[in-house]
């Protein structure tokens, strides 16, 4: 179209410069120019039209090839989430069936539908209850061995954890890798107060923190000391920690069912 407009153009444009060389400027040829510029003035409108159209048309269709380019990174920015979820999810079931079948706990997978928090007291809420054998004072973790909390209610088609750094829970633990016992109480908002640490242990930042599994030898992480003091007149000192997770981004659990009596 580009082209047989240019055509055009060139041959309107060859008969003017012809007509002015060979008709002069007498008053006849002036007349007789005049005459043909009025005969040629449409064909001039028509070529610049055409070439106004194809310009438009051609502008629409790259708007249209730009919509449709940015339509399929859409589509494959939608891919690569959905394929990086998928990989998450995997790695997550392979770290929990790994996890079950080395300790060989009873494990059972649950989704979390939502996450709460009243009165400075944190909860999650899995889609899962007693019709599945679970019961309050099972463990929640993740497939990485971090202890989440305690079940607190299991009903049909529901339970209700409590967070592991609640106010008022207590744990008997270990510091690792000093391999040290020690009580790790709950302060709430992730922390945790940790005593009757002998005063001559080398406690430090970083050490990690982690609980046993009752009945068993598997033990758990729970948190990493953040800070430590030695306490004045006494054998012991203290120290805080801070749980490894964080509990409201979990989208499941794994529960360790205990055993019926």
């Amino acid at each position: 179209m580009h082209r047989n407009t240019l055509l055009l153009r060139f041959f309107a444009a060859a008969i003017l410069i012809g007509m002015f060389i060979f008709l002069g400027w007498t008053s006849i040829g002036g007349s007789v120019r005049g005459g043909i510029i009025y005969i040629l003035s449409p064909l001039l409108r028509l070529s610049q039209e055409i070439g106004i159209s194809a310009g438009f048309s051609s502008y629409r269709i790259s708007e249209d090839m730009a919509k449709e380019l940015a339509g399929e990174n859409q589509e494959l920015s939608s891919l690569r989430v959905e394929v990086e979820f998928l990989r998450k999810e995997n790695e997550d079931l392979r770290s929990a069936l790994g996890f079950k079948k080395e300790s060989g706990l009873n494990l059972f997978p649950a989704d979390v539908v939502s996450f709460a928090n009243e009165l400075g007291r944190e909860f999650l809420i899995i889609a899962a209850g007693g019709e599945f054998g679970i019961r309050e004072g099972d463990m929640a973790v993740t497939a990485d061995r971090v202890l989440v909390g305690m079940v607190r209610e299991a009903d049909q088609g529901f339970s209700k954890i409590e967070i592991a750094s609640n106010p008022l829970i207590s744990y008997e633990v270990r510091l690792v890798p000093l391999g040290i016992p020690a009580i790790a109480k709950g302060m709430g908002g992730r922390t945790f107060s940790l005593e009757l640490i002998p005063q001559d242990a080398a406690v430090k930042k970083g050490d990690l923190v982690a609980v046993s599994v009752p009945g068993t030898d598997e033990q758990l992480l729970l948190a990493e000391i953040a800070s430590e003091k030695i306490l004045s007149g006494s054998i012991f000192q203290e120290a805080r920690a801070v749980m490894l997770l964080r509990p409201e981004f979990l989208e499941s659990v794994l529960i360790i069912r205990s055993k019926k009596p």
